[in-house]
C-alpha cells in the first residue's frame, strides 16, 4: 500500500491511567491537552460509539470510541485489539492516496493497570456533507442516478486498491452538498486488504450495498451500476449479483433472527415456577399467565405429542403445549425446544414475506434440558382451512369455472413463491396446515400454519418438491378435479422437461395412497 506512515508518540499519565497518543507528523500537538481533558473523564464502557468534538480555533473533530467493559477485555485487547485499531492503521497507510478516504488525525489509547482498556480514533470533521441515505430521501431522479454512478465508481476504485469493505451501506457514505459527485467512504473497521480482490468479494460488497438501498433502486438502475463498474457486457455478472443478493439477504436475516430474543427487538423475559417465558412487549405478563394457567376453552387437538387449544382474553390466541416423549425426541430438544423452533420459524416466515400467524410468546421448562414447552401465536381460526374451503366451494354451484381457475392459479403462485423463489421447505405441507382468506372476488390470501419442520435458505431439492406436491395431492378432497390438479402443477412449474418428470413421479406416488383430509365432521378418507 506504499511506504509505512511514521507517527509521533506521546505518553501522558493522569491519575490511575496513562494515555498514549499516536499522531501523524503534521498534526498539531497543541490539541493533545484538549483531548486529554475530555477523555480522562469519559465514563461510557462496553460499547462502540461516536461523537463530534469542537476545539476553539482548532476546528471540529469526529471521534470513534471503542471502550472496554471489564478487566478481561483489557487482557483480550493485548492479543485482539478492536477492529477499529486496524481501521486506523489501514486508513493512515492510505493517506493522500485517494480523495474518497478521510484519513485519521490521531489514535488515543488509555491504559489502566498497564492494560489497554479504551481506544479513540480522531478524524477531521467533514463539513458540508450528509450521509448518502439522507441524500437519497431528498434527491430527484436525475440527482439520484448521477450519485449512484459516482458511488459505484468509488467502490470500484476501492476494490482496485485491494480493499474489501464488508460493510457497505448508505450510512457509510458521505456526499458533499456542494458537489454531489464527491463522496467519501467511512467506517473501515471490518475492511480487509487483499493483494487482488476476486470477483466473489467484489460482488459481495456490491450485493450488501444493493440490499441496503433496494427501496431506492430498481433493476434497470442496478444493471446500469454494474455496467459502469465492469465497463463491458454484464449479463453474467448481473446474474451472479442477483444470486449473491439473494444469498446475502438470507445471511442478514438469519443474523437478525438469532438476536430476536432481546428487549432491543421488542421481546421481554419472565422467569416463573421453573418456566422461562419470552413474549412481545405489547403483551402483558398477566395475559401470558392467564393463557397458560387456566383450563383450555376450545380444545382442538390432544395427543401424546401435542395439545392445541384456543383462548380469548382481550386477544384471541392459539396455544400449543409440546410434550416430550421418547429418548430420541428428548435428545433432539436438548438445545432447542419445539416452542423455540416455532418462534424462530414463525418470525422467519413473516420476515420473508410469507403470510403466517404472528408468534406472540413461548415458554420452556427446565434449564439446558427442556422437558416441556409452550408456544402462543395469533389465532386465525376464523379463516377456513384449505381442505374445508375446497370441499365446500368446489361443490357449490355458485363457484364458477372462471373462479375455480383463478383460485388454482392464485394457490399455485403462492406455492411457487414459497418453494422456488424463497427456498422454503415445509416438511408437513398438507392442506389442513394452510388457511384461506377470501379477500374479494377472484382474490385469495393463503396463510401457512405448523412451523415445526420448516427449513430456510437452501434450494429445495427435486425430491422435496415431489414430496410437497404429493402431500398436497393426497390431502386435497376429490372434488378438486384431476384437471385442476394438472393445471396447478403447470402453473407452479414452467420448465417443460422438469414439469414432465415431476408430474410423472407425483402421479405414481399419489395413487399408491388414499386421499385423507379433515372436515368439520372429522377425518375423511377417499379413494382415487
Amino acid at each position: 500500500m506504499g511506504k509505512k506512515i511514521k507517527f509521533k508518540k506521546k505518553v501522558i499519565k493522569k491519575g490511575n491511567s496513562s494515555f498514549i497518543f499516536l499522531l501523524l507528523h503534521e498534526t498539531d500537538e497543541s490539541i493533545i491537552n484538549s483531548f486529554l481533558d475530555l477523555l480522562s473523564s469519559f465514563s461510557k464502557k462496553g460499547n462502540r460509539s461516536s461523537f463530534i468534538y469542537k476545539i476553539p480555533k482548532k476546528g471540529e473533530f469526529f471521534i470513534k470510541s471503542y471502550t472496554s467493559s471489564c478487566f478481561f477485555n483489557g487482557i483480550k485487547n493485548i492479543f485482539y485489539p478492536p477492529r477499529g485499531i486496524k481501521e486506523f492503521f489501514l486508513l493512515s497507510s492510505l493517506k493522500n492516496k485517494r480523495d474518497f478516504i478521510i484519513s485519521p488525525t490521531m489514535l488515543i489509547i488509555r491504559k489502566r493497570m498497564k492494560l489497554p482498556f479504551d481506544y479513540w480514533i480522531v478524524f477531521p470533521f467533514a463539513k458540508d456533507t450528509i450521509t448518502f441515505s439522507d441524500f437519497l430521501k431528498v434527491s430527484n431522479v436525475k440527482q439520484k442516478r448521477d450519485a449512484l454512478l459516482s458511488l459505484i465508481m468509488i467502490v470500484k476504485s476501492m476494490h482496485d486498491m485491494g480493499i474489501f469493505h464488508a460493510d457497505l451501506h448508505p450510512e457509510n457514505f458521505l456526499i458533499d452538498l456542494n458537489n454531489n459527485e464527491r463522496l467519501y467512504i467511512v467506517d473501515f473497521h471490518r475492511a480487509k486488504i487483499k493483494d487482488k480482490l476476486n470477483d466473489n468479494l467484489r460482488l459481495k460488497d456490491i450485493a450488501r450495498l444493493a440490499i441496503s438501498i433496494e427501496e431506492y433502486l430498481n433493476l434497470y438502475e442496478l444493471a446500469h451500476m454494474v455496467s459502469a463498474y465492469y465497463g463491458k457486457k454484464i449479463d453474467n455478472q448481473l446474474k451472479q449479483l442477483l444470486l449473491m443478493i439473494k444469498r446475502e439477504k438470507e445471511i442478514l436475516l438469519k443474523r437478525h433472527l438469532k438476536r430476536f430474543l432481546s428487549p432491543k427487538y421488542g421481546v421481554n423475559f419472565l422467569r416463573e415456577n421453573k418456566w422461562r417465558f419470552f413474549y412481545l412487549d405489547n403483551i402483558s405478563v398477566g395475559d401470558v399467565r392467564n393463557w397458560i394457567e387456566k383450563e383450555p376453552e376450545n380444545l382442538i387437538k390432544d395427543d401424546k405429542k401435542t395439545k392445541i387449544y384456543l383462548k380469548s382474553n382481550g386477544k384471541d390466541v392459539c396455544i400449543k403445549r409440546f410434550k416430550l416423549i421418547g429418548f430420541f425426541r428428548f435428545f433432539k430438544m436438548i438445545l432447542n425446544s419445539r416452542a423455540k423452533k416455532n418462534w424462530f420459524n414463525g418470525w422467519g416466515l413473516i420476515k420473508r414475506g410469507v403470510n403466517a400467524p404472528s408468534p406472540l410468546a413461548f415458554g420452556e421448562k427446565g434449564k439446558l434440558l427442556s422437558k416441556e414447552s409452550i408456544f402462543i401465536m395469533e389465532d386465525l381460526s376464523h379463516f377456513p382451512k384449505l381442505d374445508h374451503y375446497i370441499a365446500k366451494k368446489f361443490q357449490s354451484k355458485g363457484f364458477t369455472l372462471k373462479e375455480k381457475r383463478d383460485f388454482v392459479k392464485s394457490f399455485a403462485f403462492f406455492m411457487k413463491k414459497l418453494i422456488f423463489c424463497l427456498d422454503i421447505y415445509h416438511a408437513d405441507l398438507k392442506t389442513c396446515n394452510i388457511l384461506v382468506e377470501e379477500k374479494k372476488e377472484g382474490d385469495w390470501k393463503f396463510w401457512l400454519l405448523d412451523f415445526d419442520r420448516i427449513r430456510f435458505g437452501k434450494k429445495v431439492s427435486k425430491r422435496r418438491v415431489i414430496k410437497n406436491l404429493v402431500q398436497l395431492n393426497n390431502s386435497t378432497p376429490r372434488v378438486f378435479s384431476l384437471t385442476n390438479r394438472i393445471r396447478f402443477i403447470k402453473y407452479m412449474i414452467k420448465e417443460k422437461t422438469y414439469l414432465k418428470e415431476i408430474f410423472q413421479k407425483v402421479k405414481k406416488i399419489s395413487i399408491e395412497k388414499p386421499i385423507i383430509y379433515t372436515s368439520p365432521k372429522g377425518d375423511v378418507i377417499e379413494r382415487w
